[in-house]
């Protein structure tokens, strides 16, 4: 099997994304947009739709997205899209919003797929979704940067996973101008779970050169910034964009592994976040996975700030690894153990099915058994 390497049509970075975005709104002569954006990011909504409104083009907000991207959100953002005839659609934030973004510009150019549900499987889209201008307003999971979405489908309380091409969104914009880190507990554990992805990324079966190259740059690029962009120092900021993107190419190429499998699973299954569940289980995962993954760990710890001899032995440089992430953790102040999460002995054996299913846990660089689920599971209830 070849490897592949897939990214978006164009990214702007920088502190006047702004002006980019009118560029190219005027060069493709829109006359109907769709915006699907989550409300507490009233700065950027307010620039971005005076903007369409200077240009003359109808514009509709649709804000009503829950926490996850969840199929009953997605049939209402498509249903209005629909209602509007969007010959485009904007996204601006991140998480599920990201997500519902991706599927409705895919369902609008192919009305035969009805259902959102029927994007995983056997209906596979045949046209390209119509253009996606996504705005990251702050940093998110590792695939909001990519062509993948994925979606929860609440009435089975599973995940749906898309990763066609033709959801290529045409252009992501990574304005300074538009990240607010109104939340700092929020931001520290959203920048330790893209650390937990870029991770997983690059330890799994399925990664190789050019997806480590970029795993690799956004493990440093985290490490070096998190804390000071919690600080809202505008370089650090501007940095954890770029560890997004790159984060988003490694996922998008490489992959995942047991533990985003496992968050994933969570997140369904009892509604805690994924970027909440994942930081008290990586640990965890990264000692079960140490001795499978060669001489991968050196370059975690060395990519994590850490000096690494070069006759250290695979045992020190995987403890160093796993002891620098822990440390990265608790700078940024984050739980180990989500206080919140109970998890019953009906939906331990729910949620090891889905594990165990997960094509996450398949890439897994070491076998992963029920015992081993139920034994991280217990690290949350």
């Amino acid at each position: 099997m070849s490897n592949q390497i897939v990214t978006t049509g164009i990214s702007f970075f920088g502190a006047s994304t702004l002006k980019n975005f009118n560029e190219e709104i005027k060069n493709n002569g829109f006359q109907r947009i769709f915006i699907i954006a989550n409300p507490e990011f009233q700065n950027a909504l307010k620039k971005i739709s005076s903007m369409l409104a200077k240009n003359k083009i109808v514009y509709s907000i649709f804000d009503r997205v829950s926490q996850t991207a969840s199929l009953s959100d997605t049939r209402a953002a498509l249903n209005a899209a629909k209602t509007l005839r969007a010959d485009a659609v904007i996204s601006v934030g991140s998480k599920s919003v990201s997500d519902i973004s991706k599927a409705v510009s895919l369902l609008l150019s192919n009305p035969e797929i009805s259902d959102p549900r029927k994007l995983e499987g056997k209906a596979k889209p045949k046209n390209k979704a119509i253009p996606l201008y996504m705005f990251f307003t702050s940093i998110g999971n590792a695939w909001d940067s990519s062509h993948i979405f994925i979606l929860e489908d609440e009435s089975q309380r599973k995940k749906i996973e898309c990763a066609d091409i033709n959801a290529i969104p045409k252009a992501f914009f990574f304005g300074t101008e538009f990240v607010s880190i109104t939340n700092k507990n929020d931001f520290a554990f959203l920048a330790s779970s893209l650390l937990a992805s870029s991770i997983e990324s690059f330890i799994c079966k399925s990664s190789w050169d050019l997806s480590n190259f970029f795993a690799l740059k956004a493990m440093k690029l985290i490490y070096e910034n998190a804390l000071l962009a919690s600080k809202e120092n505008s370089k650090a900021i501007e940095n954890m964009l770029y560890a997004q993107y790159y984060a988003g190419i490694a996922f998008a190429n490489g992959g995942a592994a047991f533990a985003t499998a496992a968050s994933l699973s969570l997140e369904a299954a009892i509604g805690i976040s994924f970027s909440k569940s994942i930081v008290p289980i990586f640990k965890e995962s990264m000692e079960f996975n140490a001795a499978s993954t060669g001489q991968k760990y050196k370059d975690i710890a060395v990519n994590m700030g850490a000096k690494v001899s070069s006759s250290a032995s695979p045992e020190s440089f995987r403890k160093t690894a796993i002891n620098s992430v822990e440390k990265f953790f608790k700078e940024l102040s984050v739980a180990k153990k989500i206080e919140e999460v109970k998890i019953s002995k009906e939906d331990i054996s729910f949620i090891q099915e889905n594990i165990l299913k997960n094509k996450y846990t398949e890439l897994n660089p070491k076998t992963v058994t029920k015992k081993k689920i139920s034994d991280v599971l217990k690290l949350l209830s």
